[in-house]
């Protein structure tokens, strides 16, 4: 009990705090293009529009950014995993922030086959963000999270509109299937990571 009231403490002042950042964002422009602000989702659609890459074969580019915890990563985080889901949330978003202790549970679950998860807070320029902080803190989330660099904002981002957005990527971070509008329960994202991982996993003996 101590537990989920901590948790909806922490939720609520993440929320409150989010709420403030909206609307400074919405005065500036929380989006991947000028003129289209990035909305949230609870996932009336299964799938949106292919965001566009750089020339590289990576979804994301070649990239360079850091995470909320400071660390440098690139675009050879992929390599560490057969299937990686990258999902793109926002502070002020509630759905995402719904999702994400079901995502935190998935990421533990599937890693021994070869999964990770990560996260790209879109509406936060840089690493060490208190509200960033208070939302991984309350929703126990350890899996990465990328700050996005001015590459990834012009490049990968551009053509995202709302959120949460979900890809997943292979080894390579070349992307798999089409990307998942909205947020989703545990047991539907279990089914989708299953066939992700089978697939990709067969092609890759199939390569052998």
């Amino acid at each position: 009990m101590k537990q989920t009231k901590s948790f909806m403490y922490r939720r609520t002042l993440s929320f409150l705090t989010a709420c403030g950042i909206f609307l400074s964002c919405s005065i500036v422009g929380c989006s991947g293009s000028s003129g289209n602000e990035v909305v949230s989702s609870q996932g009336a659609q299964t799938s949106a529009p292919t965001a566009s890459a750089s020339k590289s074969s990576s979804l994301l580019g070649d990239f360079t950014a850091v995470t909320q915890s400071g660390e440098t990563v690139d675009q050879t985080i992929f390599a560490q995993a057969d299937v990686t889901m990258i999902n793109v949330w926002t502070t002020f978003c509630t759905y995402c922030l719904d999702e994400m202790p079901a995502l935190q549970s998935l990421s533990e679950e599937y890693k021994d086959e070869g999964f990770q998860v990560v996260g790209i807070v879109s509406d936060v320029a840089r690493s060490g963000d208190e509200t960033v902080q208070d939302i991984i803190d309350a929703t126990g989330t350890e899996y990465m999270h990328i700050i996005p660099s001015s590459d990834l904002r012009t490049g990968f981002l551009k053509n995202v509109q709302s959120v949460p957005t979900t890809f997943f990527v292979d080894s390579n971070g070349k992307q798999i299937g089409d990307p998942y509008l909205g947020a989703k329960d545990q047991d539907t994202w279990a089914k989708i990571i299953e066939e992700m991982l089978r697939t990709v996993q067969e092609n890759n003996k199939a390569g052998e």
